[in-house]
Formats: C-alpha cells, sequence, structure tokens
C-alpha cells in the first residue's frame, strides 16, 4: 500500500491485488478473459473488482468509450 500511495495516481492502476500497472504500457485489456495485455506481451489478471475503474482510466488516457 506505501508503494501504490506513493506512484502518480493518474499513470499507475491495481488492477489486481498484487498487481499495479502503468497505464502507459498496456497494449490492450480483454475484459472477457479479464486480463492486461502489456506492450512487452506479457499478461496479467484483471479482478471483477477493478475491472470499471480500469475501463474508466483507459478512458480518460486514450480517449475513447470502451463501452461496458
Amino acid at each position: 500500500v506505501v508503494l501504490e500511495t506513493s506512484l502518480p495516481a493518474e499513470l499507475f492502476f491495481r488492477c489486481y491485488r498484487s498487481y499495479i500497472v502503468n497505464v502507459k504500457a498496456i497494449d490492450y485489456v480483454d475484459f472477457t478473459a479479464m486480463e492486461v495485455v502489456l506492450t512487452s506481451g506479457d499478461s496479467i489478471p484483471l479482478s471483477r473488482t477493478a475491472r470499471d475503474g480500469m475501463r474508466e482510466k483507459l478512458e480518460q488516457e486514450r480517449g475513447q468509450n470502451l463501452g461496458t
């Protein structure tokens, strides 16, 4: 929690209990498979509780509507 509060909230997002992701490093999010795919090719899980927040964060970052 200390690390999370020291990171800029506009650039980082907790997508799962053990994962905080740099929003600029996200290639895409598969909301059906509940995973975040990074530009490195790695994928990390997306929790159900973080899903809506992730959608909002990406819409803010990329300026596009990702639907519900």
